[in-house]
Parts: C-alpha cells; structure tokens; sequence
C-alpha cells in the first residue's frame, strides 16, 4: 500500500482554532482509510478483490465489492440445485451492501436479516454454526458469472465456501479463519485468484473511508440504485450534520447524532452539468463523534471526479471529549444480557438506547426506543429469541433463550 497524496496546513495551535485543509486522492481505483487525529491515509486497492468477510464476534456479514463493478443475486433457496443449477429460472434482482451498517452484506439481505436467519445462512441452535440455506450467483466486474455458496460459519468463527463456474467447471474451496486476522473489520477475497487478502488496516487507526458503493438515487419518477463515490463512518463513531449554519460555526447543540455509516456519504456535491464542475452545498458541516467524546468538524470545499476521486475539506478538532474509552477497546466493547436463559428481568451490560426482540420467524415481539439497563421479558413464551442492542457507541446481535 503506498500513500499517494496528501496535504496539512496547519493555521493555529489552541484547541478551536487548530485546522487542517485535507486532501484526499483515491485516483478512482483505492479505498482510502483516513485517520482524523493526524491525517493520515491506508490505501487499499478496491480492484484487488471481490468478497469482504466480517470479523465481528458472531458477526456473519459478508459483502460484494460493488465500488468494482460486482453484482449478486439470489440464486436459489433450496440447496439442492446447486449441483443442476439452472439461470433460465432464476430472479436477476440485485442485491446490495446495507448502506445503514456493515453488519449487512448483500449476501446477509438475501433473507431476514434476523436470527436464525442471517440471508445465505441460518444458525443453529445446537452446534452454534451458521451454515448454508442459500446460494448465489455473482457477476465479476469483467462480465464473468460465478455460482458462490457459504457452507457454513462455524461457532469458532470459521468461513467455509465454494464456488464455481455456472456450468460447474473449475470448481474451488476456500476456507477463512476470522482468528487469522485480528483487530479488523473485514478480511478480504478475490474470486479469481482464489486468495485471501488481509489489506484492510487496523480497526483503530482509521475513521473514515472514501470509496465507492451503490446508492439508492431518485431518477425521475422512480429510485434505483447507482455508484456513487463517498465516505463511510468507522465502527464505534457517530455523526451528525448540521444546515442553514455558517460552517465556521462550532455549535453543536440540538444535532442528531447516528451511527448510519453512509450518513456523510455522497451528496454533500452535486455535479452542474452547466460548469461541469462539482458544486458543495453551502452552510453544510458534518460532526465525528469518538468513542471517548472527541468530536471533529469536516467542512467540505471542493471535488474534482473524471477518475481521480479528489477530496477537498477541512477538518477541525472542536472538543478533546471527557471519556476514557480508546478507539480500540470501544471497537471491541459488546453490550451483553443477563440472566440467559431467562425467566423474567433481563439486564444490560450497558445502557442501550434501542432493543428489539425477534422470534425465530422473524417477526418483531418486544421493542422499547428508550434509555434502558433492563427489560422484562416474562411476557415471551418459552423458546428461542433473537436480541438486537444498541446505544450511542455500539450494537449487538445476542441469541436468548426464555424458559
């Protein structure tokens, strides 16, 4: 990985006044992973692979490379026919990473998203795996078709998965071990070399991302999905935007502050097609939250496209925060239950903000939006539950069983 561009200007030094005017280079090609504490930039090549596996405890995202051109599709929910697989019958509906989360793959939103099923796989309650009820076709972004399937995800964090030429032909076996690559988010695969690539940098050392993904865009009457070139927010980070402000300002109060990962995304510039430039919207800032409190302004001013991808913004730190959490611990830090199994109050590890209980349906059961270090749960029938958590720094995904 090689650092292409970058320029600091450094114009004070007290807390408030310190800023720096960044630029940021992806040439079209690179997914740059970008440190707001000392502006410096990962490069990783977003050509070099197709599949990003997650290392998320008991997290079972995977995601396609759609800033490459890869496409997925559903190919059949019953197994069986992988062997006969025939695309004369088959939905070529696209589906696409969670533009809200990275817990979402394209290949996750195939089915519920919710526990037991997690899209290509479902979990089971016995042996803790993850293991195959689907698979897929995927499309390279040379036009080439693959049929891809997930075996299973062990309850040790192993992928195994195969794929192969729609006709079966140069069938390959790949397997990842999430133990392998500590300390990230996303382990990486490329298709056509069948090799793994560990290209990503490490969870704590960056905050955004520029890249480019697919996007839900109003053309006319309708809304279709469309590549867009933007920014993605880091695990453990919020932010908030702010409108109809001078951008110099520094108030932060009355924001609304989210854990959406595309919330800085792409249509902060809009491309006039008068000037053939890329116009920013004025009174437009955007605010970082860390883990531990810090807080970062970024005030974009400028971005050139035609295959160089150039950000142009400043970025100021505007509070030092009074919390103690590192990046790193938050990064890892999960909100947990307890009693489990339960048969009544179930209690925190943390004080969330949102929890939603699922039955192994599917179907939403129990859902509270508001600060809570506890639920009484003695109004579920006996069985299994799937738990979602969160509050301002994280989420969690936890299996309960009610006696």
């Amino acid at each position: 990985m090689i650092k292409l561009y970058t320029t600091l200007l450094c114009l004070g030094l007290s807390l408030g006044v310190f800023a720096e005017r960044d630029s940021v280079i992806t040439l079209d090609t690179n997914d740059v992973f970008f440190n707001l504490e000392d502006g410096s930039e990962t490069f990783a090549d977003r050509h070099s692979w197709h599949l990003a596996f997650t290392l998320g405890n008991r997290d079972v995202s995977i995601l396609t490379n759609e800033g490459f051109g890869v496409e997925l599709f559903l190919a059949s929910s019953n197994m069986a026919d992988w062997a006969s697989f025939d695309t004369s019958g088959m939905s070529w509906d696209n589906l696409y990473n969670s533009t809200e989360m990275w817990e979402e793959g394209a290949l996750n939103l195939a089915g519920q998203s919710v526990h037991p099923d997690y899209g290509w796989g479902t979990y089971n309650q016995i042996s803790k795996d993850v293991n195959a009820i689907r698979f897929f076709v995927l499309k390279l972004g040379d036009g080439s078709f693959k049929k891809l399937r997930i075996n299973k995800m062990t309850a040790a964090g192993v992928y195994t998965f195969d794929y192969e030429n729609l006709d079966g032909s140069n069938s390959q076996s790949q397997t990842i071990d999430k133990a392998n690559y500590d300390a990230r988010n996303f382990v990486y695969f490329n298709v056509q070399t069948n090799s793994v690539l560990d290209i990503e940098p490490l969870s704590n050392s960056w905050d955004l991302v520029f890249t480019k993904y697919m996007a839900e865009i109003q053309a006319g009457p309708t809304v279709a999905y469309y590549p867009v070139s933007g920014i993605k927010l880091n695990r453990g980070l919020r932010v908030a935007q702010r409108e109809g402000i001078e951008a110099s300002s520094n108030d932060t109060s009355n924001l609304s502050w989210s854990t959406t990962i595309t919330e800085i995304g792409y249509d902060w510039k809009s491309f006039n097609r008068t000037t053939f430039i890329y116009d920013i919207q004025d009174s437009l800032a955007f605010f970082v939250k860390k883990p531990n409190g810090e807080v970062w302004k970024l005030v974009f001013t400028g971005y050139e496209g035609s295959g160089q991808g150039k950000y142009i913004f400043d970025s100021e730190k505007i509070s030092e925060g009074s919390g103690t959490i590192g990046l790193e611990e938050s990064m890892t830090k999960e909100i947990n239950f307890y009693p489990n199994p339960s048969k009544g109050i179930l209690y925190f590890s943390d004080q969330v903000d949102h929890v939603s209980v699922y039955n192994t349906m599917g179907q939403l059961v129990y859902e509270r939006r508001e600060t809570l270090k506890s639920i009484d749960v003695n109004g579920l029938n006996t069985g299994s539950y799937f738990v979602k958590m969160s509050n301002e720094n994280s989420s969690s995904h936890r299996t309960l069983i009610i006696e």
